[in-house]
């Protein structure tokens, strides 16, 4: 009696799990990351927020910002669900912001090789000499 509850839960667990796993994944699904280049030094995450509220419910809005100078380095993100995220790009794209024109695009997925910064080179140096050379 004992093993056949066990089994009952484990299949409950397992279908509740997968349950769970499609409503995130839909969830998911639902929202679009998009990326904004050429945003105006001067404007806050708050402010980028506001000009794609205009067109539906903003998730999150993020200016990404230098690390060492905390001065911003002109572009950032927006989540916003998927059908407001359309008709935003669709208006905003080339909209003249503060005297800048900005550009407003589906964000795309980092790939493994866009570590980003001082790549490239020779990374084994080698050996190495060592002074001069001794005639004995």
């Amino acid at each position: 009696m004992l093993y056949f509850r066990l089994k009952q839960r484990k299949r409950y667990k397992k279908r509740f799990y997968i349950e769970i796993t499609a409503i995130f994944t839909s969830l998911y699904f639902l929202k679009m990351n998009i990326y904004v280049s050429n945003i105006p030094f001067k404007m806050t995450d708050e402010q980028l927020g506001e000009l794609f509220a205009v067109h539906g419910e903003v998730i999150s809005a993020k200016i990404i910002m230098d690390k060492f100078t905390k001065r911003s380095r002109g572009f950032g993100f927006v989540e916003m669900p998927d059908d407001a995220a359309q008709a935003a790009i669709a208006d905003l794209n080339g909209k003249d912001v503060m005297g800048l024109e900005l550009r407003v695009n589906e964000a795309r997925p980092r790939t493994e090789d866009s570590g980003g910064g001082y790549g490239g080179g020779n990374r084994n140096r080698g050996g190495g000499g060592g002074g001069y050379k001794r005639d004995y």
